[in-house]
């Protein structure tokens, strides 16, 4: 084995390692990087970004970064946290009520869009609409564009397209 420059240690990890530059201290850009200066500084961006999410959401955050931390760790699946197939997320019982200890639990993110998805209109903890919301665009049609429509209640022109055509919300009727 050819060895270019001198062995270091680097003092992040511990890890012995060579570099060609004789100013390296640290074996690789990660162990210089931002998380690695801290071992839970990783983790505590996470809980930064999902407080974050909540509060964009409207939904009381009760849970401390102990606690959060905590949680992840007794389920055991916090390596395998994220978006997508497979993936594990906190969520809340049944979508509702704030982000506390007792009210959150760790399922993949499968199982939580399904709970989310079956619950219809304003049991949805996502739903920014009422049933009278809906009822006065689907009532809209035809007098109003569909962006004016989005416009006022603040929602977007395909979701107006969507609801109008009886693609979503389809458990209200019109009386």
């Amino acid at each position: 084995m050819t060895v270019i420059g001198s062995i270091r240690v680097c003092p992040q990890c511990q890890i012995e390692f060579t570099s060609e530059h004789k100013s390296a201290k640290f074996c690789s850009q990660k162990c210089n990087g931002l998380y690695h200066r801290h071992p839970l500084r990783k983790a505590k961006h996470a809980f930064q970004m999902q407080k974050c999410a909540a509060r964009t959401r409207k939904i009381v955050w009760a849970i401390t970064f102990e606690e959060w931390w905590e949680v992840w760790q007794s389920s055991g699946k916090y390596a395998e946290r994220g978006r997508g197939h497979g993936k594990y997320q906190m969520s809340r019982v049944g979508d509702v009520g704030p982000y506390s200890v007792e009210n959150v639990r760790i399922i993949t993110s499968d199982a939580n869009l399904a709970e989310r998805e079956a619950m219809p209109g304003e049991l949805n903890g996502m739903a920014k609409l009422t049933e009278d919301d809906v009822l006065a665009i689907r009532a809209a049609e035809g007098v109003l564009s569909r962006t004016e429509v989005a416009t006022h209640f603040g929602i977007n022109y395909w979701h107006v397209r969507d609801i109008q055509k009886r693609h979503v919300w389809k458990h209200i009727k019109e009386n």
